[in-house]
């Protein structure tokens, strides 16, 4: 299926974004500053809560963002450098094989509630998150991201009203053992590392501890003189980061999508119904893709390769379906290792070693260094630039026939179906 037929999962605040001609956070700030935009923000949002209550169905190639990386804002920071770093690193791997992602961004419903009965001075809060979330989206616009990027609200599988009963209930999760819940509580109000600070009518803990992945962030409103109690923190943080992950967990089953997990709690036991396992080994792959390949790079050359890449996950899913029919029983990581080393990296080893003994060659028998500029030197495009001698001297017959053959082994190179893969590697290097 088509991106053309999710439009409807486009982010809400794209409408915003058009109708206001908004091109930066400094113009979404100026609009703040009018009843009309601010009404006509709610109005989008109440529309867009409305719309979202129903899954839809997904295309082919798509993977949900969990917590950490579905730029929601509701674990770690919502600010737009640190999103963009973590949506950069972890969707340029994800994009290097699937299609689409789908994450949730500033979820309407959440916007709403916030929005609900909020302080006068605390509006500003909520703006600036907003408004973190609108450079974030003008940003992948910019850079053809959205293309790739839909949008769904999260949630249990609940109505509104009862999702945020759930979300608001001072009682455990109720789809988690009483003797899990208790254990965890106890366990991080022992053990945990807790920094407090208080700010603005409520306090603010950033809580380590071997449970999360990274450490995890909760706000409890609050008079500075009472500081809540390590249990009452280790309560709330147990409460709210199960919740989050089994959202997580319950989206992705209802969307029948694998889930990209960037935050784990690790006394969460749930998991989602199958999805096809050989989506699950892709998700395990540790593909060769520099943390200097930005995302936008990373787009931009698979539209300019599009047959490459088509070719690259082709293959790539042939020898992953390879390996499930070896080893059955084998978990998702362990066969996503053994494409890894079996075909992956001879793969890209050889396309170097090609590459490196024929420009070797060519150099040795023309009996001088050619100058080729960056066609030759790195992985460009074979273009009809002319090769001149370093001496200045055109090629002669002899060194014309090396370097044809030259050109017919980087051609054969650009075949090989792991191409795609070593042109993202080099992207890396060239920066």
């Amino acid at each position: 299926m088509k991106a053309a037929e999710y439009q409807s999962q486009e982010h809400w605040l794209y409408s915003f974004i058009d109708e206001y001609s908004i091109k930066s956070s400094d113009d979404f700030h100026r609009a703040m500053h009018f009843p009309g935009p601010i009404k006509r923000l709610e109005e989008l949002a109440q529309a867009a809560a409305t719309d979202r209550l129903c899954m839809p169905t997904m295309p082919e190639g798509a993977i949900l963002a969990g917590r950490g990386i579905d730029m929601s804002g509701e674990v770690g920071c919502f600010g737009y450098e640190c999103v963009r770093h973590d949506v950069d690193l972890s969707y340029a791997r994800i994009l290097t094989y699937f299609d689409y992602v789908v994450a949730e961004g500033v979820a309407p419903a959440s916007f709403l509630s916030e929005l609900e009965g909020i302080a006068k001075k605390d509006v500003g809060r909520l703006f600036y998150r907003v408004g973190e979330a609108i450079k974030m989206l003008l940003y992948f616009r910019n850079e053809g991201i959205d293309k790739h990027v839909l949008f769904q609200s999260k949630g249990l599988a609940l109505c509104e009203k009862h999702s945020k009963e759930l979300r608001e209930s001072p009682k455990p999760a109720p789809y988690l053992p009483r003797d899990v819940v208790d254990k965890a509580i106890s366990r991080l109000a022992a053990e945990a590392k807790v920094a407090a600070r208080w700010s603005n009518g409520a306090w603010y803990f950033d809580v380590e501890h071997e449970f999360f992945s990274d450490p995890a962030r909760m706000s409890m409103k609050g008079q500075k003189s009472k500081r809540p109690s390590r249990e009452e923190v280790a309560k709330s943080i147990v409460d709210y980061y199960s919740f989050l992950m089994q959202s997580d967990v319950s989206t992705a089953s209802r969307l029948r999508l694998p889930l990209a997990q960037a935050f784990r709690a690790s006394w969460m036991g749930g998991k989602s119904k199958p999805v096809d396992h050989s989506s699950l080994v892709a998700l395990n792959l540790r593909l060769p893709v520099p943390e200097s390949v930005s995302l936008g790079d990373l787009v931009k050359l698979r539209n300019d390769e599009r047959e490459c890449f088509q070719v690259f996950r082709s293959a790539l899913s042939s020898a992953i379906t390879e390996q499930i029919g070896r080893r059955e029983s084998a978990a998702p990581d362990e066969i996503a290792k053994a494409v890894t080393r079996e075909y992956i990296e001879p793969a890209i080893a050889d396309i170097d070693r090609r590459l490196r003994i024929n420009q070797k060659l060519l150099a040795r028998k023309s009996g001088t260094s050619i100058a080729v500029g960056t066609a030759v030197a790195s992985a460009g495009v074979m273009s009809s630039m002319p090769l001149v001698l370093a001496t200045g001297v055109a090629a002669g017959a002899t060194v014309l026939t090396h370097i044809y053959k030259y050109f017919d082994e980087r051609g054969a190179v650009e075949t090989s179906d792991m191409y795609f893969l070593w042109k993202v590697a080099r992207l890396g290097k060239h920066r």
